[in-house]
């Protein structure tokens, strides 16, 4: 049984608009980017993990390659995926992610904003959760 099969209406609905936007626009193209951004809290509450990192890795990669008119869609795939990361216990890939968010905020916002603390925190955060050398052996 295909997993689309058992998924809610609007989601399979979704996941076809998605996939009309690939074949149409290209995956790479700011519309199927996005779209797939929004998607992917939902197929991995669907139980789609792979699939939902899969949107989010892509979208998180190529968002990068457009002007900073798309920042909030970069940024929101961005925490996704860290959290993504986060919940499946790789820190490192994590911590990279956490850092590409922090540039991007540090870019858009002025430094004594709060987001910048709060990214610097959050980063601070996921080093400090990395084994220590003397732990591993």
């Amino acid at each position: 049984m295909d997993y689309r099969e058992t998924l809610p209406s609007e989601l399979s609905s979704m996941l076809s608009t998605l996939y009309s936007y690939e074949c149409t626009f290209g995956p790479y193209n700011l519309q199927t980017l996005a779209l797939g951004v929004q998607i992917a809290p939902l197929l991995d509450a669907a139980g789609s993990r792979p699939g939902a990192k899969l949107l989010l890795e892509r979208a998180a990669k190529n968002l990068a390659r457009f002007d900073e008119g798309v920042l909030p869609v970069r940024l929101r795939a961005l925490e996704l995926l860290r959290d993504h990361l986060i919940e499946d216990g790789e820190l490192e890939p994590a911590a990279a992610v956490q850092r590409e968010l922090l540039d991007c905020r540090i870019r858009s916002c002025p430094p004594a904003d709060p987001q910048v603390a709060a990214e610097q925190a959050c980063l601070a955060r996921l080093l400090m959760a990395f084994p220590h050398p003397a732990e591993a052996a």
